[in-house]
C-alpha cells in the first residue's frame, strides 16, 4: 500500500470518554480533557502522514481532523503615543453610548484571548485576572496588543480618562495564545474550552489564519512544490473552519440556557480601500462567531476594515492601556473587537438582571440594537453589517 512519507502536525478534537493529559509538542502546554456535563472533549496533537490521517479520522469518537495551521495576531495599522487627555471618555466610548449608560458589567466574566496582559498595569488595579499562558513564554505581554484589547473592555481610569467600557466584571479572563504574535489553531481553540471552563460569558479574539505564512511553512519544512503547497493550504483552511464551527458547537451544547458563551473575532485588516477590500477572515467568518469591522471618528468605513461583518464598533485611533504603563492608540479590527465584547457584557448584565440571559438573546440583542442610521447613505451591510454596536443606557 503506497503510503505518503510527508508527516504534518494535526489536532485531533474527540468528544466522548477519553480521559488524562494529552502532550502538545507545538503550541504550548498539555492539554487535559475537559468535564462536559455529559461528554468529554480532549484535543490532542499528532504527527500522522496523509494515510494516518484518513484512518483516524473514521474514529467514531474523532469529532474532527485537521492539520495545524498558524494564526496570527491581526496587527494595528498604526499607533502613536499619548501622554495625556483632556476627555472623560475616548471617542470610542462615547461613541457607542457606555460613557452615559448606568451599566458597568457586573456579574459577567470577560475572557481575551491574545498576547497577555501588563498585569501590573495601573489600569488593572482591582480587576480580578484569571490568567493561562498556552505559549510557553509567560502571561506578560511583550508585545502591548492583549494589554491594549483587555484595556477597552475592562481597564478602570487612567489620570481621569475613561477607556473600559465594562469597568466592573467579576472577572477578566486572560488566554496568552500568541508568542511573538503568533499561535497555532490547536492552542486558540484550547484556550477557547479552557476560558469557557472559567466561566467566561464573552470571549474576545482579535486573530487571523495566516495562509501566505502557511503556504510557505508547506513548501520550506514539508518540501512541497509551491502550487501543490497552496492547494493543501486552501483544503486545510476549508477544515480550520470546521474547526472553529466544531468548537463553537461544543460550546453552545455545553453551556446552560442561562449561561451563554459568546465569541467575538475582528474581521481583519487587509483592505486597502478603495483600491480593493478583502473578505473577513477566520476565525471570525466561522458560523457561531460574531465578526467586527471598524469605522472611523466620521463614521466612516476604516480604509482597511474587511467586508462581511456582523457588526462594526470604533477601531480607528483608539486609546488603551499601554504595556509599561501610560496609554496608547492603536487602529484596527482588533481594537474594534474588544468594543463589541465590552458593550456585549453591559448587554449581558441586564439580561441577567431580567432572567433572559442565553446566548440567543444576548446576540439578537447585539445585532438589533446596533445602529445603520448615522450611517445616512452610506451604509452598506457588506461592509457595517448590522451596524454600530451599541450600549442599552439602563
Amino acid at each position: 500500500m503506497n503510503r505518503d512519507p510527508i508527516k504534518r502536525r494535526y489536532a485531533i478534537l474527540r468528544t466522548s470518554g477519553l480521559s488524562g493529559i494529552v502532550n502538545e509538542s507545538v503550541g504550548g502546554p498539555s492539554v487535559r480533557a475537559l468535564e462536559l456535563p455529559e461528554i468529554k472533549v480532549n484535543l490532542d496533537i499528532d504527527e500522522l502522514s496523509s494515510f494516518d490521517a484518513r484512518r483516524v479520522s473514521q474514529d467514531e469518537n474523532v469529532e474532527l481532523l485537521v492539520p495545524l495551521m498558524p494564526m496570527r495576531l491581526i496587527k494595528p495599522v498604526s499607533r502613536s503615543a499619548v501622554d495625556s487627555s483632556n476627555e472623560t471618555s475616548t471617542w470610542g466610548i462615547s461613541h457607542i453610548d457606555a460613557a452615559h449608560s448606568e451599566l458597568n458589567g457586573s456579574g459577567i466574566k470577560v475572557a481575551v484571548l491574545d498576547t497577555g496582559i501588563d498585569e501590573s498595569h495601573e489600569t488593572f488595579k482591582g480587576v480580578n485576572l484569571i490568567t493561562k499562558d498556552f505559549t510557553t513564554e509567560g502571561i506578560h505581554d511583550h508585545n502591548g496588543h492583549g494589554t491594549h484589547c483587555a484595556g477597552t473592555i475592562f481597564g478602570q481610569d487612567i489620570d481621569g480618562t475613561r477607556i473600559g467600557i465594562a469597568r466592573n466584571v467579576e472577572s477578566g479572563i486572560i488566554a496568552k495564545v500568541l508568542g511573538q504574535g503568533a499561535g497555532s489553531t490547536a492552542s486558540i481553540v484550547s484556550a477557547i474550552l479552557w476560558a469557557e471552563r472559567q466561566g467566561a460569558q464573552i470571549i474576545s479574539m482579535s486573530l487571523g489564519i495566516d495562509f501566505p505564512g502557511y503556504v510557505k511553512e508547506l513548501v520550506q519544512e514539508y518540501g512541497y512544490e509551491e502550487d501543490r503547497a497552496t492547494s493543501i493550504a486552501l483544503d486545510d483552511y476549508r477544515g480550520t473552519l470546521n474547526f472553529f464551527e466544531s468548537a463553537v458547537d461544543l460550546l453552545s451544547a455545553k453551556r446552560k440556557k442561562m449561561n451563554p458563551c459568546l465569541l467575538v473575532a475582528a474581521s481583519g485588516n487587509e483592505s486597502e480601500r478603495p483600491n480593493y477590500d478583502i473578505s473577513c477572515a477566520p476565525p471570525a467568518v466561522s458560523s457561531g462567531i460574531l465578526s467586527v469591522g471598524a469605522i472611523d471618528k466620521n463614521n466612516k468605513i476604516a480604509d482597511f476594515s474587511n467586508t462581511n461583518p456582523d457588526i462594526c464598533a470604533p477601531g480607528v485611533d483608539i486609546i488603551s492601556a499601554s504595556t509599561g504603563g501610560g496609554l496608547l492608540s492603536l487602529s484596527g479590527t482588533s481594537m474594534a473587537t474588544p468594543h463589541v465584547a465590552g458593550a456585549a457584557a453591559l448587554i449581558a448584565q441586564k439580561l441577567m438582571r431580567e432572567g433572559r440571559l442565553n446566548l440567543d438573546n444576548l446576540r439578537g440583542q447585539l445585532l438589533a440594537n446596533a445602529s445603520s442610521t448615522i450611517f445616512s447613505n452610506d451604509f452598506n451591510t457588506k461592509d457595517f453589517g448590522s451596524g454600530l454596536v451599541q450600549v442599552p443606557l439602563v
